[in-house]
């Protein structure tokens, strides 16, 4: 087994490579949190705010660092997930030549173990590089103005290592368990455009999710007294959190309609457009992988600032501190999923020069389908972001308009571009260049 899990990870090193990427990105963050709070505990006994610098320091290393952590594990399921499917082909293979499944699994997860390992390391190394600037995000809820002196324990090295190599197993768990599952001829099928489907555990997890708000959302209704009154801008803020991410644990069945939905709306005439469209809607399973991370930077923002416009009650002066890490592992799995389709597009960009496409047709297609992934993203997120301010202004008895003015629009704007530039840029760049093969032997090509 140790053979053929030495020469397969050798073999799809190029592929596995996007998923060390992630992986560096996400043990870099966990690095780079654990250092700002290690930083901020041996800086704190010089200064007058002593206990609320260490139980910060504390929070971080236990509430954030989860946060994060369950940041990086559903992105490297997700890119895993890709990188897995692209090799059904061979797994497939290796059930008709007699390999069982229990093997087959193990050696994808030996192989998520392994770029864990290197990509925590990796990461682990570079996360007092990031240090200095992190902690600058948490110069209000620390309530300081002196730059905090980075303190790096070497022995945070291994220990990110350590914890990145089990986050990696832990999220990649469901996608090798499927690679080696999957019957061989359903496996060929799906290696090009895999199924789309929302597993157990994401059914349990959202509807748990629905439970709980409904609880919360009915708590002050059928308690009146007093304590079980909660704060018009928490109560309103928390519930569309957790109805957000029911949604997006269940994306296959909200995220996907809504990119029929509104691709629908626009007339299919043009070559251009039909092809990106055609090609998003056909590969809907992977762009599932690469519209979350832009729908969840843009929904976390409305979300959590949508507290603070249904009521003075609601702080979100930590939000950096908690989500600025989180978007950098989303915007690096968003980047990796979107590259790692790279084969595929450039094979349907060879199909259209076969067909007679104009260079003007072949340059619009890239472009168009990173700006549905990104607007997809985009109407998800300002879908989250008009429920948080109905639901605040319900709770705080206050007019709808006067939730939406205080709305972070300007930042909402910001992570609008800033998203559609990175899905544009990503999708552009994924197109295979300078590839001198001939266009019929490139159409032959497997993906």
């Amino acid at each position: 087994m140790l053979n053929l899990f030495a020469a397969d990870l050798k073999h799809h090193a190029s592929q596995w490579l996007w998923t060390l990427a992630v992986v560096i990105v996400g043990g870099a963050c966990l690095g780079t949190l654990l250092t700002a709070a290690t930083s901020l505990a041996a800086w704190a006994p010089t200064q007058p705010q002593r206990p609320e610098l260490l139980e910060l320091a504390m929070v971080a290393k236990g509430q954030v660092s989860s946060y994060i952590s369950l940041a990086t594990a559903v992105v490297v399921a997700s890119t895993a997930n890709l990188t897995i499917t692209a090799q059904s082909r061979e797994y497939a293979l290796w059930k008709v030549l007699g390999v069982p499944q229990w093997q087959i699994s193990a050696v994808i997860l030996l192989q998520l173990l392994v770029v864990g390992l290197v990509g925590g390391f990796i990461g682990g190394i570079l996360s007092p590089l990031g240090a200095p600037l992190y902690l600058q995000t948490w110069s209000d809820l620390a309530r300081v103005t002196a730059p905090v002196p980075v303190t790096f324990d070497p022995a945070l090295i291994p220990l990110v290592a350590g914890l990145t190599a089990l986050i990696t197993v832990l999220g990649g768990f469901g996608p090798a368990r499927r690679g080696g599952a999957l019957p061989a001829m359903q496996a060929l099928r799906e290696s090009e455009a895999p199924q789309v489907r929302v597993g157990l555990f994401s059914k349990l997890l959202a509807g748990l999710m629905l439970i709980s708000a409904g609880v919360l959302w009915a708590l002050p209704l059928l308690d009146k007294s007093a304590d079980a009154q909660i704060p018009p801008g928490i109560q309103g803020g928390t519930v569309s959190l957790l109805l957000v991410i029911a949604a997006l644990l269940v994306g296959p069945w909200t995220v996907r309609p809504l990119l029929f939905a509104w691709t629908a709306l626009i007339p299919s005439g043009h070559p251009a457009w039909f092809a990106a469209r055609e090609a998003c809607r056909h590969r809907s399973g992977q762009s599932m992988a690469t519209i979350m991370p832009f729908a969840i930077a843009v929904a976390l923002t409305g979300t959590i600032f949508g507290m603070a416009a249904g009521g003075q009650s609601a702080n979100v002066s930590g939000f950096l501190v908690i989500f600025s890490l989180v978007f950098a592992i989303s915007a690096a799995g968003g980047v990796a999923n979107i590259v790692l389709v790279g084969r595929q597009r450039g094979r349907d960009h060879a199909l259209l020069r076969v067909l007679g496409a104009s260079d003007w047709t072949l340059a619009a297609v890239p472009v168009l389908e990173g700006t549905i992934y990104a607007v997809t993203g985009i109407l998800f997120g300002m879908g989250a972001t008009l429920l948080t301010a109905t639901l605040c202004g319900l709770t705080a008895h206050q007019p709808f308009l006067k939730s939406l003015v205080g709305l972070p629009w300007p930042t909402l704007a910001g992570l609008a571009l800033g998203s559609l530039a990175l899905s544009i840029g990503a999708v552009v760049l994924s197109i295979p260049r300078g590839d001198h093969t001939p266009i019929m032997e490139r159409l032959r090509q497997l993906t």
